[in-house]
């Protein structure tokens, strides 16, 4: 009986199509829409091109249930549904090539920003990050880290410089790992990290650090034999930045680097201000005033 109802009736089909296809381009165009992620304008085009093509289908298929057969459809309204998918033809490969072409701006812009080995952010974005925190007037405390893989050249002598890169990979991703979303971490030498930890107190931004150090202490190399083990010294600048520019802050948390490797490495060390004092030391933590 439905397959009678179904060849009987040519605006079933007709119908139906029309409805698939309309829904396809809806959705379509709701995927195009620029998400927070990757806020390019052509997806607004894109987005635009394929809800007007949906829609188009729509009113195709709403004509196609009030009429008794296709080839009564009115002349004018068939004219208007073949300039539509002219317009969405033309329209849409214009804004693809446009989205192609700001997808490959972005990535270009992107990279001028990171590490190409790691993908963490390079040097001169971390400085900017910094400056971009100390121009707002309202910023609360926060902490600048200065991390150093000790003897990692014995890493590249005894295993190759394509062992070494796996390394500071490895080590990169277990930074980031533990460093909160609003983070920024950047590969600022060789084997020396950054991060900056904005709006953070002084204990976590220690604690972050310090599960940092045992993670790299424990980790496995698997190029290596089972005993050998990478380890980290790390300085921490903690406070509000007050007076002072981002070579300052970096050159604070490099201080604390410098009391971690002449403790014996493998250590964190905190700054807290510019006054003379010597460190003091408990077991692999040290808190620094330099």
């Amino acid at each position: 009986m439905a397959s009678v109802f179904y060849f009987q009736n040519t605006e079933f089909p007709f119908v139906i199509a029309n409805l698939i296809l309309a829904c396809l381009s809806l959705a379509t165009a709701i995927d195009y829409w620029p998400q927070n992620s990757e806020n390019l304008s052509s997806k607004y085009g894109l987005s635009f091109c394929y809800a007007f093509i949906g829609i188009s289908f729509l009113l195709h298929s709403a004509q196609g249930v009030e009429l008794t057969g296709i080839a009564t459809q009115n002349q004018l309204m068939l004219s208007i549904h073949q300039t539509a998918a002219l317009i969405f033809v033309t329209s849409s490969g214009a804004f693809s090539l446009a989205l192609a072409f700001e997808q490959t701006v972005a990535e270009h812009k992107e990279a001028a920003h990171r590490d190409p080995l790691t993908g963490t952010f390079n040097r001169r974005e971390f400085s900017l990050r910094i400056k971009e925190l100390l121009g707002d007037a309202n910023h609360a405390s926060f902490a600048v880290v200065q991390f150093d893989l000790d003897h990692f050249k014995a890493v590249n002598d005894s295993y190759g410089h394509g062992a070494g890169d796996e390394a500071l990979q490895m080590c990169s991703d277990v930074m980031q790992w533990h460093l909160r979303e609003q983070d920024c971490l950047a590969r600022t030498g060789g084997e020396e990290f950054a991060a900056l930890l904005p709006s953070i107190g002084k204990a976590e931004a220690f604690a972050i650090t310090e599960r940092i150090r045992k993670t790299i202490a424990n980790m496995p190399l698997h190029f290596a034999p089972d005993e050998v083990r990478l380890t980290l010294s790390a300085g921490i600048y903690h406070g509000r930045g007050d007076g002072l520019d981002d070579r300052t802050l970096l050159k604070l948390a490099d201080n604390g680097l410098y009391e971690s490797k002449r403790a014996g490495r493998n250590k964190v060390s905190l700054v807290t201000s510019m006054r003379g004092e010597e460190p003091t030391h408990s077991g692999p933590l040290l808190e620094a005033r330099t």
